[in-house]
């Protein structure tokens, strides 16, 4: 969400194609994090998104295909040595291990279509 955000704002403000590949190739990666309060409510929790660079991202942005960076993104995570994490992967390790309640997860979201599947019973 917030990749496709920043993107899109840069993309969709009139811009050109060529300021398109300049995003696309100079971009390293996004991070977005977010703070949850303890379920005991004295501490708080770290969940972050990283978007870690590749060729298949810069391609994405160039075409101006936001929709997919979300299904690239879900897909990269799913290789630890790719340096990309999604904020429902955190999210849901902060639920298993009791520290965050799932209404404060599922505020902090960046995924909320497919938050549900962070807090299924699988």
């Amino acid at each position: 969400a917030v990749v496709m955000s920043v993107a899109g704002s840069v993309l969709t403000a009139g811009n050109t194609e060529a300021q398109a590949q300049t995003l696309a190739s100079t971009l390293r990666g996004v991070i977005c994090q977010a703070l949850l309060p303890s379920r005991q409510g004295d501490a708080y929790h770290l969940a972050s998104e990283c978007l870690t660079m590749t060729p298949e991202f810069s391609a994405l942005i160039t075409a101006g295909n936001f929709a997919g960076l979300r299904t690239l993104l879900d897909q990269e995570t799913l290789d630890p040595s790719s340096g990309t994490h999604s904020m429902n992967d955190e999210l849901k390790r902060l639920i298993k291990q009791r520290k965050v309640s799932v209404d404060d997860a599922r505020r902090a979201s960046t995924d909320p279509l497919n938050f549900a599947d962070v807090i299924s019973p699988n």
